[in-house]
């Protein structure tokens, strides 16, 4: 009879630890960022000044520019983009990536910039592989 007092001590003792907030594995998430949808977010290759108007005609509001600046001769300048971007009353956010990883920066940057509008999201990259991992890193949050 003990031992069965002593099993069921412990099972309690073990279901209080598993489920108790203080101890669960979403406790290490900062609570402090918003929830973001990343299903609103369309990823796509690297966009030019005059392909933004095209982008707000099929109903995007927010532009991200994950490339980090420089990364190709060819490619246009975050502040040419965001001129336009701007001029055509869209919001637009610079979120460099680098080839070699995302970081922690560049979520929580992706975060606020979400959590900072509503509207559809269109982030580039040069090929898109980029910027579609780092919308995918907000599915682990």
């Amino acid at each position: 009879m003990k031992d069965k007092v002593l099993l069921s001590s412990f099972l309690a003792a073990v279901i209080v630890f598993v489920f108790s907030p203080a101890f669960s594995v979403t406790a290490s998430i900062d609570e402090s960022l918003p929830t973001v949808n990343p299903e609103r977010i369309t990823v796509g290759p690297q966009v030019y000044p005059a392909q933004l108007v095209n982008l707000k005609h099929r109903g995007f509001s927010v532009i991200i520019n994950n490339r980090p600046e420089g990364e190709e001769e060819t490619q246009p300048s975050t502040k040419d983009l965001k001129l336009e971007a701007e001029s055509l009353g869209l919001d637009f956010y610079h979120i460099p990536v680098s080839p070699l990883g995302i970081n922690k920066e560049n979520i929580d940057a992706l975060v606020n910039a979400l959590a900072s509008t509503s509207a559809p999201v269109f982030a580039f990259c040069r090929s898109g592989t980029r910027s579609n991992k780092l919308k995918n890193s907000l599915r682990e949050l």
